[in-house]
């Protein structure tokens, strides 16, 4: 068996080192970044707590208003924030990083999901803000980790023969 050369294996051990014990720098950087542009990115589409910045956006909100009511666009729409920011956050990690903030980060990845919504739910000023921040917050957060949860699944679960 051939022996790996020296510079060889220290390149493997930083980028394995890299991928699963990443800065604590780098994971808020990065994590902080998939919701801001997610974030922004779905106030495009859907307007959220009042707030949006496209005509399609204030539309959308008024949709979803007069057919599922209060309840129903507030929940839509955190669905909607979340599953953006989980897909770029896809694209600006490893395979490994992403599963790894998935399992050991979760604090982090809710923790700025809910910073970015209280900003939200505090600029539009409304007396029912934290009301409304608990129902949107509650189907964003766990609909960030279902995404991500089927962004690492899903393959192997679409893979494998169904079985009768």
């Amino acid at each position: 068996m051939a022996k790996v050369p020296e510079h060889i294996r220290e390149n493997i051990y930083r980028q394995v080192k890299r991928d699963l014990e990443p800065p604590l720098w780098l994971i808020h950087s990065k994590v902080a970044s998939a919701v801001a542009v997610g974030g922004g990115v779905s106030l495009f589409l859907c307007g959220q707590m009042g707030f949006g910045l496209s005509p399609l956006a204030h539309r959308v909100h008024h949709l979803l208003m007069e057919y599922v009511g209060f309840l129903g666009c507030t929940v839509v729409c955190g669905i909607l924030f979340a599953i953006i920011p989980a897909l770029l956050l896809r694209l600006f990690s490893s395979k490994v990083q992403y599963l790894l903030l998935f399992r050991r980060q979760r604090p982090v990845l809710a923790g700025w999901v809910l910073a970015f919504g209280s900003w939200l739910g505090l600029r539009n000023q409304d007396p029912e803000a934290l009301f409304t921040l608990a129902l949107w917050g509650l189907p964003a957060v766990l609909s960030f980790f279902a995404c991500a949860w089927l962004l690492t699944r899903g393959p192997k679960l679409l893979s494998k023969e169904v079985k009768l």
